[in-house]
C-alpha cells in the first residue's frame, strides 16, 4: 500500500452516482500493465469491510481462486471531526461490481430509490446500502435452501453496520406478499387481534389490557409499534435477482421474475390506496407502441433511460397526450437485473453458441409459451469475463401495460397453486408457467 501511495493517489467520482474510482500508484513506472484502480462506494464514519461472501454460486473469477485478486482494504479519510470511508467493491466477488468494471451502460440503482435484492451476498447488499443512502430502501431476500447462506453472527454484524437494510430468509420460489409483510411488519390480522385485546369486553382477560392502565399508554403503544412496523409500503423501482441454481429451466426463472414483480406491484398499489388524494389513472397512449415490442419501432418505446432523461434523438410532437404517456410509463416502469450462470440453465439447445443461448433466454423471458407478453423487455446484456467467465448479466425493463400474461382467461395458461395473500391486496394472478 505505502509504495503505491508514494506514486500518487487519485480519487474521482464514477459516472454512476454513488460509485467512486480510487487509482493508486498511477504515476509509477512499475504500475504499467497492472491494475491499480478500484471501484468503491462511500460511507460516512469508520468501518471495516469484513463481508467476504462470494456470489455466482460461490465461485470467483478465472485465475483468482480465493476471490482476492485486486482487492484493497477500506480507506478512511478524515477532516477535523468528519470521517468518510471508501469501501472497495471487489469485482471477483460481486456480480454488479464486475458489470461496472466491464462498462455497464444502464445502472438504475440510485440514491433514494428502492431495491429488492434476491439472492445477493451481504457484501453486495452493503454496497447497495452505501449507494442508496439514508433515504433509500433496500430489502434483501436470501434463499432458505442456499447452501452457503450467512450465519446468524454474520447477519447480526451486518445489521449493526446497516440498520436501515431489511434482510429475510425465505423460499424465493414460493415467496408471497403475505410472507414478505409478515417478515417486515405485523399482518393485518395481528393488528386486529391487538385492538380486540384493548376492548373492555373482548380483551377483559387479555394481558394487552394492562396497557390501558399504564401512564401515557398511547405513547407507549406507538413506541412498541415503531419497532414492529416497516412504515409505508416500499416504493421498489429496481429488482435484482441472483438466484439460478443448477438445472434451472427458463419457465422457472421467468415465473420467479414475474412473481417478484407482482409482489412489487401490489406493494405499490397498497401505497397508492393509502394516499389521501388518489390520482386518476391514465391509460397509456396507444400511438406510442402500435406494433408491440416485436415491431420495427420497438427501440423507440423507451425515450427515457434509467435516469428519466429524455433522449435527443427525436422531438416529441404528441403534446399533452405524449407527456401523460411518458409520465405513466415512468410510474409503471421497473428495472430487473438478472444474473445468468450459463452452465446452470437448462435450455432447449444446450450445445448452441453463447449468443444463441442468450437469444433463447431473452425470447423465453419476453413471452410465455402461449405467446402472451410478460411485459419484460431486454435493455442490455453484458458478459462478465474475466471476473465471472460463465456468467452474463441481463438488464430488463418491465412495463405493466405490456404484461398480458394475467389479462387472459385462465384456460389459456397453466394455473399454479393458490398463494396466500395479504388482506386488502389485489387478486391478480401471476402466471406460473
Amino acid at each position: 500500500m505505502i509504495p503505491l501511495l508514494r506514486h500518487g493517489l487519485d480519487i474521482y467520482p464514477h459516472h454512476w452516482k454513488g460509485v467512486y474510482v480510487c487509482a493508486m500508484g498511477k504515476n509509477s513506472k512499475h504500475a504499467r500493465g497492472t491494475s491499480t484502480e478500484a471501484i468503491c462506494t462511500l460511507r460516512e464514519g469508520h468501518c471495516e469491510d469484513d463481508f467476504d461472501d462470494v456470489e455466482g454460486g460461490g465461485s470467483s473469477g478465472s485465475g483468482d481462486a480465493d476471490g482476492k485478486q485486486g482487492r484493497h482494504a477500506p480507506l478512511t479519510l478524515s477532516c477535523q471531526d468528519t470521517h468518510v470511508t471508501l469501501r472497495p467493491w471487489n469485482p471477483y466477488q460481486c456480480i454488479i461490481a464486475a458489470a461496472i468494471c466491464n462498462r455497464l451502460i444502464h445502472f438504475p440503482i440510485r440514491s433514494g430509490s428502492g431495491v429488492l435484492a434476491i439472492g445477493c451476498s451481504l457484501q453486495t447488499l452493503s454496497h447497495f446500502s452505501d449507494i442508496l443512502g439514508p433515504e433509500g430502501q433496500l430489502i434483501g431476500v436470501i434463499d432458505e435452501f442456499h447452501g452457503e447462506r450467512p450465519s446468524s453472527a454474520a447477519l447480526r454484524k451486518f445489521f449493526r453496520a446497516h440498520p436501515r437494510v431489511h434482510v429475510m430468509v425465505d423460499d424465493v420460489m414460493t415467496a408471497s406478499l403475505a410472507r414478505y409483510e409478515r417478515y417486515l411488519s405485523l399482518p393485518l390480522c395481528s393488528k386486529h387481534a391487538f385492538l380486540m385485546g384493548l376492548h373492555r369486553r373482548l380483551g377483559a382477560s387479555s394481558p394487552i389490557g394492562v396497557l390501558n392502565s399504564a401512564p401515557s399508554s398511547e405513547t407507549l403503544v406507538k413506541h412498541i409499534f415503531s419497532f414492529l412496523e416497516f412504515g409505508e409500503p416500499p416504493d421498489i423501482r429496481c429488482l435484482v435477482i441472483f438466484h439460478c441454481p443448477s438445472g434451472t429451466r427458463m419457465d422457472a426463472l421467468r415465473s420467479l421474475a414475474l412473481s417478484q414483480m407482482d409482489i412489487v406491484q401490489r406493494w405499490r398499489s397498497s401505497a397508492k390506496t393509502s394516499d389521501k388524494a388518489p390520482k386518476k389513472m391514465e391509460r397509456p397512449d396507444p400511438d406510442s407502441d402500435s406494433d408491440g415490442e416485436d415491431g420495427p419501432n420497438r427501440d423507440q418505446d423507451d425515450p427515457d433511460g434509467p435516469d428519466g432523461d429524455k433522449s435527443a434523438s427525436a422531438p416529441d410532437t404528441r403534446g399533452d397526450s405524449g407527456t401523460r404517456s411518458r409520465s405513466k410509463d415512468q410510474s409503471t416502469r421497473q428495472w430487473v437485473f438478472l444474473d445468468l450462470p450459463l452452465e446452470n440453465l437448462a435450455i432447449d439447445t444446450p450445445n448452441a453458441s453463447v449468443s444463441s443461448k442468450m437469444l433463447e433466454v431473452v425470447s423465453a423471458l419476453k413471452r410465455l409459451r402461449s405467446g402472451l407478453r410478460t411485459g419484460l423487455l431486454a435493455k442490455e446484456q453484458l458478459f462478465l469475463m474475466p471476473f465471472f467467465p460463465n456468467h452474463a448479466l441481463l438488464l430488463l425493463k418491465y412495463l405493466t401495460h405490456r404484461d398480458s400474461s394475467g389479462k387472459k382467461s385462465s384456460t389459456k395458461r397453466a394455473v399454479g397453486p393458490p398463494m396466500p395473500m395479504a388482506s386488502g391486496s389485489s387478486a391478480e394472478h401471476v402466471d406460473a408457467s
